[in-house]
């Protein structure tokens, strides 16, 4: 069985890797630049083709390639049905692979490496990890793995919106080639990035938003911005805060309530503000030094 196993898995694999490769499945692969940055610092990456065969060949050939080989490369799906036949893994990879993965064996690669495979709910989230490859996850299921011990992570997103979002606010290195641009602003408005650096420097970024006082703080900010009249998504404050130290999980539930502020949910806070009387206007005023 293991030897079948690893022939498939040769096959394919090697056919995927190739550089420049010409087979006419993968001859794409070597029209993309896969070189790698340092491997011994944390890397974010991922594939704005999504939901494809093509993005998720690409995503194990860089799951393959990242780092020191010796340590295990990991995939990690939503749920375990996903490594079963009738799934793109198990077009790309072959099913007896995919179906050793879903039984948590290690399965070894051509270039070395070994491959483990995870569900979201059977990912290790303490630790030091190899490369992860995290197929199609999105919301709560990709911040187990953005708040891990991964040393590097490549999000191969079922929707597009889903990994322009993370890719953004983490930084990530599109493997299609076309980068998340780091000199677009985050957000927007200028007002609400200035608002926001305040808030940043306010909480315990450790907890995000849940202690009473952090997430009074919060809520009396986004009143404050939306009497003044300024503009947001919660899909940019959640990008915004990605990149500025906050936890996934804590950057999520502070684009949660962006969001919820522009569909008019109401937010409970202490009845009186702990920002200053003339908070907006300083807010304004650093906008405007920083244009």
């Amino acid at each position: 069985m293991k030897m079948r196993i690893a022939a498939r898995l040769g096959l394919r694999a090697a056919r995927c890797v190739a550089p420049g490769g010409h087979d006419r499945d993968t001859g794409w692969l070597g029209r993309h630049d896969l070189t790698m940055t340092d491997p011994s610092s944390r890397e974010f990456f991922f594939v704005s083709e999504a939901a494809s065969h093509d993005g998720l060949r690409l995503g194990l050939a860089w799951l393959m390639k990242w780092g020191d080989p010796r340590r295990d490369g990991i995939v990690i799906v939503p749920v375990k049905r996903q490594f079963e036949r009738g799934y793109q893994l198990a077009d790309v990879l072959g099913v007896e692979v995919t179906k050793t993965l879903g039984k948590g064996n290690r399965v070894k690669t051509p270039s070395g490496r070994y491959l483990r495979g995870y569900t979201v709910r059977t990912f290790p989230r303490y630790g030091e990890h190899g490369p992860v490859l995290a197929v199609w996850l999105s919301g709560k299921n990709l911040d187990v793995v953005q708040d891990s011990g991964a040393g590097a992570v490549c999000l191969v997103p079922w929707l597009k919106k889903d990994g322009l979002v993370w890719a953004k606010g983490v930084g990530a290195r599109d493997l299609m080639g076309a980068d998340a641009s780091e000199e677009e602003p985050l957000v927007t408005d200028p007002v609400v990035a200035a608002a926001l650096e305040s808030l940043t420097r306010r909480v315990n970024l450790s907890t995000g938003i849940v202690h009473p006082m952090d997430r009074s703080a919060a809520v009396w900010m986004f009143r404050i911005l939306r009497r003044g009249k300024q503009a947001w998504t919660g899909d940019e404050v959640t990008a915004w805060a990605l990149r500025h130290g906050w936890d996934a999980r804590h950057a999520r539930e502070l684009g949660e309530m962006a969001a919820g502020f522009l569909q008019g949910r109401r937010y409970r806070a202490d009845k009186r503000t702990a920002w200053a009387e003339d908070i907006l206007k300083k807010w304004r005023a650093v906008a405007e030094d920083d244009r």
